[in-house]
């Protein structure tokens, strides 16, 4: 799932629709699409601030995801790869720690 924590969401999102284009042109990824019931691949990314984007990674699990794998993306430059949080971890990435060990067996 492509994932991009920035401010500016407008850029990432037309820069998102331009770089994943090409998604929509083949069979097997346009029945995913489809099945989503999304007319673009750019809608199933995750983009906004860190709040947001782990808010998206937290409706997978709940609608039954047991692992939720992103692919970090640099749509709007290096800018948006600054941590945030203390100790240089993003907020996200703390997020996603919590999610991932609530999910876990055991």
């Amino acid at each position: 799932m492509p994932a991009v924590v920035t401010a500016d969401v407008e850029s990432a999102h037309s820069e998102a629709l331009r770089h994943f284009a090409f998604y929509e042109q083949i069979p097997s990824y346009r029945r995913v699409l489809d099945l989503e019931r999304v007319a673009r691949a750019a809608e199933l990314a995750l983009i906004g601030d860190e709040e947001t984007v782990a808010a998206g990674i937290g409706r997978y699990f709940d609608a039954g995801a047991t692992e939720v794998v992103l692919t970090a993306t640099d749509l709007t430059g290096p800018a948006d790869h600054r941590p945030s949080g203390r100790n240089g971890q993003t907020g996200l990435r703390c997020h996603q720690n919590v999610m991932s060990e609530a999910a876990s067996p055991g």
